[in-house]
């Protein structure tokens, strides 16, 4: 992958609302993920099924590394005939190899209502979507197809690809506005997109999770534990600083539907319970991935991700 890719760009005109990421951030974003520092998406563990990353595959095909001779069948390739063993036995054997197969990454962003919400610098929905950004990046430099579902009021999936047409359309929908929905608009969940998933990803992909993970239950981890015995899952849990802490002082009116609810920030017994509420969610949501052996990292919407990610 190379800068071109990213030239060229106008995502907005005074006619539309701006983008969760601008062409600059993105240009930022994209020399981040090519420092030398960057790291990799590389699997961190093996995950014993069709695809097994940078390790030496159990599956054998046409590879670099010789794994064994096999007996010589109707239909297989003469190129791999093994003829030394051919003039020595009198029997036809042909030449097999550990193939090497690299896993895809799969991005999945929650574009759901809660997570178009922000206080402080950005939505929460575009601090995903510049993670999924670097990520993208990231994958490409290390020459991974990468595919992405964006979970909106329909979910769109995108194949894996590496071509440049199919990454921009890419990287336009991940930096696309996302305006309020509508409280009553129909959304898809992330329980529904993942339990797609289980059915239409092969086994040994990357899947990398962006969500703030407010439907999340302990009644999903069943699915997400069985997600994470035939893939590498990574889990990144954003949140905004109101939902850590309530602000200082001051009186907020909150509505919902027919509901409203005004809230004395002034009261220290309130902000208290809240914010120990909040950290148990946080901590119940953190434990759960780690129980699935799934790599969980919790980010703000005003973290610097270029330092972080």
């Amino acid at each position: 992958m190379n800068n071109r890719l990213l030239s060229g760009w106008s995502w907005t005109s005074r006619f539309s609302p701006p983008p969760l990421v601008d062409a600059h951030s993105v240009q930022q974003i994209y020399r981040a993920a090519n420092s030398p520092d960057a790291g990799s998406l590389l699997a961190q563990r093996e995950v014993q099924q069709i695809l097994l990353g940078e390790r030496q595959s159990a599956f054998v095909g046409r590879g670099y590394e010789f794994a064994e001779n096999r007996l010589y069948s109707a239909g297989d390739e003469a190129r791999f005939i093994n003829w030394r063993l051919l003039a020595r036995t009198g029997q036809l054997y042909r030449k097999t190899f550990y193939e090497e197969r690299r896993p895809p990454v799969w991005l999945i962003l929650d574009r759901s209502a809660s997570m178009r919400f922000g206080t402080r610098t950005r939505l929460k929905i575009a601090q995903a979507a510049q993670l999924a950004l670097f990520h993208l990046f990231l994958a490409q430099r290390h020459s991974l197809l990468t595919g992405a579902v964006l979970i909106d009021e329909i979910p769109t999936w995108f194949a894996p690809a590496q071509d440049r047409g199919s990454q921009q359309a890419l990287i336009r929908a991940l930096c696309a506005a996302t305006p309020p929905l509508a409280e009553d608009a129909p959304t898809a969940t992330l329980r529904s997109v993942l339990e797609q998933t289980q059915v239409q990803l092969a086994p040994g992909c990357i899947v990398i999770l962006y969500s703030d993970f407010h439907e999340l239950q302990a009644s999903d981890m069943p699915m997400l534990h069985a997600l994470a015995q035939t893939h590498t899952l990574y889990a990144r849990h954003i949140i905004d600083v109101s939902e850590q802490t309530l602000p200082a002082d001051g009186e907020y009116d909150f509505a919902r539907q027919d509901e409203q609810t005004t809230l004395d920030c002034s009261d220290s017994a309130l902000t208290a319970a809240y914010a120990q509420r909040m950290q148990h969610r946080h901590n119940e949501i953190a434990t759960w991935f780690q129980q699935a052996g799934i790599a969980y990292a919790r980010y703000r919407a005003d973290d610097d991700i270029l330092s972080a990610a």
